[in-house]
This record gives structure tokens, sequence and C-alpha cells, in this order.
């Protein structure tokens, strides 16, 4: 839910024309929704739907999935944040990706810290617990550099 929050705070201070606060959230609002609404949609969806064999379960599972909630924080919130990207018209310059990747490590952080520090396991692959867990953030840090070639050459 924390691209979400990003995305909802950067079209609060948009409406509040509060500029520099704004563009803060800007490029981690949009690499947040991106990442979320992809990995949710065309890997972990599938896999979860595959591995139920439960016809019952797989009917729950879209019901969930289709729910209020999970359609604005999993979907709806990556149109609403490409849009407001391109009404923007503005290019994404370094320091968005510095911002970005500055609350990606915080979050990691509070997830690592806090949350996996509890037994609060949300995502299996930020695990400390491995020795391949270097690949698991190094991947992220290319997911948001390329998304931030990505978005900027949509805007060029």
């Amino acid at each position: 839910i924390t691209s979400w929050n990003l995305l909802w705070l950067r079209m609060t201070f948009v409406a509040l024309d509060m500029k520099f606060a704004a563009r803060i959230f800007k490029f981690p609002s949009l690499v947040g929704c991106t990442i979320t609404v992809t990995i949710w949609w065309t890997i972990l969806v599938p896999l979860i739907h595959h591995l139920m064999e439960d016809k019952e379960k797989q009917a729950g599972f879209w019901k969930f999935n289709t729910s209020f909630l999970l359609l604005n924080v999993h979907l709806v919130n990556l149109p609403i944040a490409a849009a407001e990207f391109f009404y923007s018209a503005s290019k994404l310059v370094f320091f968005d990706l510095w911002i970005a990747l500055l609350i990606a490590f915080a979050y990691m952080m509070f997830y690592l810290g806090v949350l996996d520090a509890r037994g609060i396991h949300l995502y299996i692959i930020l695990t400390p617990r491995t020795h391949f867990c270097f690949i698991s953030y190094s991947l992220i840090l290319s997911i948001y550099y390329a998304c931030y070639i990505q978005w900027n050459s949509i805007i060029a």
C-alpha cells in the first residue's frame, strides 16, 4: 500500500500547489505504482491462481482481487500515476531517481528492522536470511533504474 500512499501524497501536494513537495514524490509514486501493478498482475496473480487447485479458493481469490480496495491499490493507481505524469509533462531528473531510491531504502529498513524482525514476512524475496538476497536487492535497484529510463523515454 506504500505506492498508493505515495501517489495520494503527491496528488495532495499537487492539488495544494506545493510544487517542491509534489516534485519529491513524483517518481517514487510512479515507480511504486508501476512495480506494484506489473508484478501483481503479471507474476503473482497468475502464480497464486495456478497454485490454488481448489476451484472455490480460486473464486475467493478472484473476489478478493476485484474488491474495491485491491483494485485501487493494485490496478487503478498506475493509470492515475501515469496520467498525472503525462499531464505534468516534465521529464524526470536524476534527483527524482535518488529520492525514489532513498524512499525505497527507508521502506526496506522499516521492513527488515520492524516487520521482518517481528515475523511479518510480506515479501519473501526481501528476506536477509539467504546468501542470495543481494540478487533481490540488485534486481530492485535495476527495476528502479529501468523505470526511470522508460518513463523518461515516454515523455521525450
